[in-house]
């Protein structure tokens, strides 16, 4: 590979670490200067390619993370809304059953039921209790 000369104005300080670390490498002054240089420059070239690029990556991860997401989250759904159905006839049906067969029990169970919900609710905040009354409606 073909070289040209090339003057540089460096501090002494500069001048005198790159004679050291050159003797202890056991390589000339100049060809020390040009694997620094080299390096120096690609990685600042890795560095601005890295900036411009790093967004679009962290974009496309991003993206492809809540697609993932959200197929995982459909599949949960899927399979939990016939389970909430179940549990909620089973509950009714439970209920049903109780209050034909022992009606004082069923409407004491009702009634605990219903202020226990009461007391869950105005913890969450009353944002929520309108929502989870009309789900829990007896009738």
């Amino acid at each position: 590979m073909a070289t040209r000369r090339v003057t540089l104005w460096l501090t002494p300080a500069t001048v005198e670490a790159l004679r050291v670390e050159a003797r202890r490498q056991g390589v000339a002054y100049s060809a020390l200067a040009e694997e620094l240089l080299a390096a120096s420059l690609s990685a600042h070239t890795a560095d601005r390619l890295e900036e411009r690029a790093l967004p679009a990556f962290t974009a496309v991860v991003q993206q492809v993370v809540m697609e993932q997401l959200r197929r995982q989250e459909r599949r949960l759904v899927a399979a939990l809304a016939p389970l909430a159905r179940d549990a909620g006839m089973a509950a009714r049906l439970t209920y049903s059953h109780l209050y034909r067969d022992h009606p004082a029990a069923a409407e004491r169970d009702w009634q605990d039921a219903s202020e226990q919900m009461d007391a869950l609710l105005h913890a969450e905040g009353p944002a929520s209790a309108p929502d989870m009354r009309r789900r829990g409606a007896h009738g």
